[in-house]
């Protein structure tokens, strides 16, 4: 198994997507599974969650397509997937890729580092329903596509055993270290060597690994000397103490960030279970945001320091942001509870799950832009809860 180093093709599909996944012709001519799926999806697959494959040949007007899918079944009534057309290239692979005794599967996260590399026997049975060509993907009707795939999520919401078509029985879990040189992620003051630290999801604070991650997604946009992981307070107003997770100095005002993420366990709790815990964070988060925004205030100044630099910021007149990032949004009437809360501070704050920050990342070229795009999604929630 071992890492994946992806071909700059694979490189390519993987920024471009938050989620998806595909096939790859890997050493030795194997035909290898890649994911690209968010963090806790992935913890769930190296805990123990079953994973799945489907491929079904439709037959529509204008040419035959593949329709396929890939389940990681962190709940057994409705299981995270992702699903999309193969093109004719692809089908080839495809068929290859049923023909193996094992398969290799690399899961790759909102950073895009092969964090999870995995074995599995698959057995697909209907190969003959693959063999034939397909139509060409510029040839398609999209409205006919876009209709289908419509109809068949519509399917697979009553229904999840539609994208379970193949269990992949895994028998090897392994979880990476992976270290990229090329990420510019901050360390905090009191742990300036955890920006060179691999990251790992097996690691047992499954907190500082997604706070890892976002900090990773902000150094692409900001410069280390705006961006303070684990920042602590003034010592004026009580005893020295991390108050949140992170903050930007954004251009212009700050944007303080406050990350929970979903503990995984295994067997999975249920989705009560899981919808209790969330409101509780999301209630938690929102008090720690608040409570740090005000505290700054009234201090009219505040000491920021990493692993780097060290900067005072004037907060007189200064905006002041607030993001919830969590793992998934199992309740949006938890929000709307954890929004009154913040109903007599008067800064605007938003809800994010971690793939939905990356897939804003991944769309600003600056962080004028990221910052911009934060104050839409602050002013789009506040209409909605």
């Amino acid at each position: 198994m071992g890492v994946l180093s992806p071909s700059l093709k694979l490189s390519r599909k993987l920024q471009a997507t938050t989620a998806n996944f595909f096939l790859e012709r890997c050493q030795y001519s194997r035909i290898a599974l890649v994911i690209k799926a968010p963090t806790s999806k992935l913890r769930y697959l190296y805990f123990g969650a079953n994973l799945y494959f489907a491929a079904r040949r439709v037959d529509l007007m204008g040419g035959p397509f593949i329709w396929a899918a890939c389940c990681i079944e962190d709940d057994a009534n409705k299981s995270f997937y992702v699903s999309r057309i193969f093109t004719e290239e692809e089908r080839a692979l495809l068929i290859e890729f049923a023909a193996q005794e094992s398969i290799d599967i690399y899961g790759f996260n909102e950073l895009n580092h092969c964090s999870i590399s995995l074995v599995a026997d698959i057995s697909i049975r209907s190969e003959k329903e693959l063999c034939d060509p397909v139509i060409d993907m510029s040839s398609l009707n999209k409205e006919l596509v876009e209709a289908y795939m419509d109809a068949i999520g519509e399917r697979i919401n009553q229904d999840h055993s539609i994208v379970k078509q193949y269990s992949l029985h895994i028998s090897s879990r392994e979880a990476n270290s992976t270290t990229d040189l090329s990420d510019r992620e901050p360390s905090p003051l009191r742990e300036k060597d955890r920006s060179v630290q691999p990251h790992s999801l097996s690691l047992a604070n499954q907190g500082l690994a997604s706070e890892r991650v976002v900090a990773g997604l902000l150094g692409r946009l900001f410069d280390l000397d705006s961006l303070f992981p684990s920042p602590v307070a003034n010592k004026t107003l009580g005893p020295e103490r991390e108050i949140i997770d992170l903050i930007c100095v954004a251009q212009p005002g700050l944007i303080f960030f406050e990350v929970k993420a979903e503990q995984v366990v295994v067997p999975p709790r249920s989705m009560e279970r899981r919808k209790a815990n969330f409101e509780k964070d999301v209630r938690k988060a929102v008090k720690q945001l608040a409570g740090a925004a005000r505290r700054v205030r009234m201090e009219g100044r505040m000491r920021l320091q990493n692993a780097t630099i060290c900067r005072e910021v004037e907060i007189e007149r200064q905006s002041i942001r607030l993001v919830v990032v969590v793992d998934e949004i199992y309740s949006t009437s938890a929000i709307d509870v954890a929004r009154q809360d913040m109903s007599k501070t008067g800064d605007p704050i938003c809800f994010l799950e971690l793939h939905g920050l990356a897939e804003i990342a991944d769309r600003s070229t600056n962080m004028a832009v990221f910052t911009s795009m934060i104050d839409q999604m602050c002013e789009r929630q506040a209409r909605l809860y």
